[in-house]
C-alpha cells in the first residue's frame, strides 16, 4: 500500500456507481490506491437495482445476469470495501430521510472522510460534519484527485481508458463522456493534462 492509500477512506452511493463511466472512474482510483472505497449491502442492491434498469433501456440482454456480475466483480475486486453492522445507527439519524440514513450509517461505522454522492441534497453539510463526514459529488470528489495528483491520476485514467475497447475510448471522448454526465471539473482537468492520457 503506498503514501496515498493513507489519505482518506470514502463510501460510494449506490447513484455514483450504478453509472458505468462514474463507477469505472471511481474504482480504477481505488484500485490505484488514491484512496479506499467503502458500500454496503444496502447500497449494492440499490446499485444492482439501478444498473438492471440502465440494461433495460439499453435493450441489453439478460439485464438481471449483467447486473449481477457487475456487482459480483465489484464486491470481488474489494473484498475489504463491505461496511456491515451500522443498521443500529440509523434510527439515531433523523435528520436524514429514512431511506438515505443506512448510507450515511454505513459511513459513521466505517469512519469515512467522505460520502461520494450525486444526491447532495440528501446529505446537508451541517448534519454530516458533526461526524467529520463531508459529502462529494462525483465530479468534485474526481477533480480533487486529479488535481492531487495530476500525473498519478492520469496515468491511472489512461489504463482505464485502453482497457475499455468496446468501444474505444479516445482522451476527446473520455472529456465528452464527462461533459455529457454533468462532470464539468473533471472534463476541464481531463482537457487540461489529456497529453499524459
Amino acid at each position: 500500500m503506498n503514501y496515498q492509500a493513507d489519505r482518506f477512506t470514502a463510501l460510494a452511493d449506490a447513484c455514483v456507481l450504478s453509472s458505468a463511466l462514474k463507477r469505472n472512474i471511481l474504482l480504477s482510483f481505488a484500485q490505484a490506491e488514491f484512496y479506499r472505497v467503502r458500500w454496503s449491502n444496502k447500497i449494492m442492491d440499490e446499485t444492482e437495482r439501478t444498473i438492471v434498469k440502465l440494461l433495460q433501456r439499453k435493450e441489453i440482454a439478460e439485464p438481471d445476469k449483467g447486473a449481477k456480475r457487475q456487482r459480483s466483480n465489484m464486491c470481488r475486486a474489494f473484498e475489504e470495501a463491505m461496511v456491515e453492522d451500522f443498521e443500529v445507527l440509523e434510527p439515531s439519524l433523523d435528520g436524514i430521510n429514512e431511506k438515505d440514513r443506512h448510507v450515511l450509517a454505513a459511513a459513521i461505522k466505517t469512519c469515512v472522510s467522505v460520502i461520494v454522492t450525486d444526491n447532495l441534497k440528501d446529505f446537508p453539510p451541517e448534519y454530516c460534519a458533526p461526524f467529520d463526514i463531508e459529502p462529494l459529488s462525483a465530479d468534485s470528489f474526481f477533480a480533487d484527485c486529479i488535481s492531487l495528483s495530476p500525473s498519478e491520476t492520469m496515468a491511472t485514467l489512461r489504463r482505464m481508458r485502453e482497457r475499455l475497447k468496446n468501444p474505444e475510448i479516445t482522451p476527446e471522448k473520455l472529456v465528452t463522456l464527462c461533459e455529457g454526465e454533468a462532470m464539468l471539473k473533471t472534463a476541464s482537468l481531463i482537457h487540461e493534462y489529456k497529453a499524459a492520457l
